[in-house]
């Protein structure tokens, strides 16, 4: 069935993890996600597998560890096309820490967890057979007496006196009692993993084709440098000079496609020229701005929380431009962008750029057409 991630459910067991640090498990974490963010999906899966194989290094009092690993599988299986799956890691990660985000995820992903964060999920009864009263029992990183109705979906149970004897990932199925037998080396059958979970309820929206729409709104320091630029008028004869280089505060608003790996992005820009003034010839008179106006447009593709592509347009008075542009997402809102490239004036090539911080709120969010679990 769909919606499970090939990660095994080991019972650890082994006198040795249960007195071990967690640095293998941190460190299978840290590999994970550099993975999901190189989209390499199989030793991402290795990882977590190696994580999952840890969590009796302690007691998981700090809920941050265990939402971090639930969330990269809900990424890993996310890119999987497994959004069901998807779905049950993320709300167990927001059930046990709802500030914890990983921001290499990007805002795809983030807008799938934002969906699971707004689910109610149903309830189901675990019970653990064969435990005595001097043992602990934790779920999720919390002390929980059991018989105890959770909610619905995955979670860490862990089992102990002064260290953990006893650790496993559970689903609990909505409306079942769930019976936990932590004497057994091996995994239950009667127990359910998430390949047993019930198909998720079909959703009331309708799918798109997975594109989504961005305000786009900058503010930065661009710049370029060339030549002191001189022109001469007719009548009067009047000598004007430019500034070789040019230092602009530009202010821009636009929107953003994204469409899979691909985003384009049309905007128009306005801002100050410091300390001088762009010079033109308007019939015979020398005029001059202290200010530019242009309009942009730019493409290329994305990996993960970073963009690259390429920008071209026109700043006035009548300076074309092309840029190359490097972007990364800072927040799930907030991108900071480098560009370089050139201007053309009076057909005199200027080597240019700029770094610009942005906000991009989604003014469409994306709806994905990947298909649910069974």
């Amino acid at each position: 069935m769909g919606g499970s991630l090939l990660i095994p459910h080991v019972v650890l067991a082994f006198s040795q993890l249960a007195h071990a640090d967690c640095g293998l498990l941190d460190d299978a974490l840290r590999r994970a996600e550099s993975s999901i963010i190189g989209l390499d999906q199989v030793d991402a899966r290795d990882k977590l597998s190696i994580a999952e194989s840890q969590l009796g290094c302690a007691w998981l009092d700090e809920p941050d560890r265990l939402a971090r690993m639930w969330l990269l599988e809900g990424a890993l299986l996310a890119l999987s096309d497994d959004d069901g799956g998807a779905m049950d890691a993320f709300i167990a990660a927001h059930a046990v820490a709802p500030d914890a985000w990983v921001p290499a995820l990007g805002a795809d992903m983030r807008a799938l967890y934002n969906r699971a964060a707004h689910v109610e999920p149903a309830v189901g009864t675990l019970i653990a057979e064969g435990v005595g009263e001097d043992f602990q029992i934790r779920v999720d990183g919390r002390a929980t007496p059991l018989p105890a109705s959770l909610r619905s979906g995955l979670h860490l149970v862990q089992i102990g006196r002064a260290s953990v004897d006893f650790a496993q990932v559970i689903y609990v199925t909505p409306g079942v009692t769930t019976r936990l037998q932590p004497n057994l080396p091996l995994l239950p059958p009667e127990l359910p993993t998430r390949a047993d979970r019930p198909p998720p309820p079909p959703e009331p929206r309708q799918r798109d084709a997975g594109v989504r729409l961005d305000l786009h709104v900058a503010v930065g320091v661009s710049g370029s440098s060339g030549e002191p630029l001189e022109r001469t008028t007719v009548t009067p004869e009047v000598l004007a000079r430019e500034p070789a280089t040019k230092i602009r505060v530009p202010l821009e608003a636009g929107v953003g496609l994204r469409a899979g790996l691909f985003w384009a992005r049309a905007s128009a820009s306005a801002g100050p020229l410091p300390g001088g003034r762009l010079m033109y010839l308007e019939d015979t008179q020398i005029s001059g701005v202290p200010w530019l106006a242009g309009g942009h447009g730019a493409l290329g593709l994305a990996a993960g929380p970073l963009d690259v592509g390429a920008q071209g347009g026109m700043l006035m008075p009548g300076r074309p431009g092309a840029r190359g542009v490097v972007n990364v997402a800072l927040t799930n809102l907030v991108r900071f962008e480098v560009r370089a490239g050139i201007d053309q004036v009076q057909g005199v090539l200027e080597p240019a750029g700029g770094a610009y911080l942005q906000v991009q709120p989604t003014l469409l969010p994306k709806a994905s057409n990947r298909r649910r679990g069974p």
